[in-house]
This record gives C-alpha cells, sequence and structure tokens, in this order.
C-alpha cells in the first residue's frame, strides 16, 4: 500500500512540475525574466503524444528548479498553435533567456 501511495504523490508531484499552457501563460513573459522553457506542442489524438508524456513528466522533476517545463494542447488552442508555426505532434521547442524565436525545435 505504501508503494502505491508513494507512486501516486510523485505522479501528483509530476504534474505540478509540469505546466499546462494556454495562451495567456505562455513562455514568452517568463522568457523576459531570463527562464529557460522547454515546451511540447501536443494533441490528445497523437499516440506519440500519448507515449512521451511519461518521460516529459520525469524530465520535468529531474530539471525542476533550472528549466521550466510546460504543454500545449494544440486541439484546444488550434489556432494558437497555428500561429506559433507548429506543424506537427508532438513537437518540442526550447525556449531561452531574452529570444523571441526558440532556439530549438525537436
Amino acid at each position: 500500500f505504501m508503494h502505491l501511495a508513494a507512486y501516486i504523490v510523485s505522479v501528483l508531484l509530476s504534474d505540478c512540475l509540469n505546466y499546462c499552457l494556454h495562451p495567456p501563460i505562455y513562455p514568452r513573459d517568463s522568457r523576459e525574466e531570463g527562464q529557460i522553457w522547454a515546451v511540447d506542442f501536443y494533441a490528445p489524438w497523437c499516440g506519440p503524444c500519448q507515449a512521451l508524456i511519461p518521460e516529459w513528466r520525469r524530465m520535468a522533476r529531474l530539471v525542476s528548479g533550472q528549466i521550466q517545463v510546460g504543454s500545449m494542447d494544440c486541439q484546444r488552442f488550434q489556432s494558437f498553435c497555428q500561429s506559433q508555426g507548429v506543424r506537427a505532434y508532438p513537437e518540442i521547442r526550447l525556449y531561452s533567456g531574452n529570444t523571441r524565436q526558440p532556439d530549438k525545435f525537436m
């Protein structure tokens, strides 16, 4: 029972470390403060996106305090994702410091 409880707590903490982003809350605002963001643009129906979730949460735990980690639901915010040039899922972008363009597309 204790292992199950510990697992549930770790999942809940992982969700807290992985921000669910939407257009008003987007790394552009935080980048002015010099924060680094890793953002996963995904769609709920996308198989590879779903397969990425456990590793994305694991990464959020590993880099907590150094890099902000977030996810953007492109089915829900389709026009925003299109305006950002997202064309396939999952698409991972690394935003850093003071730039207006993502440093990396993956």
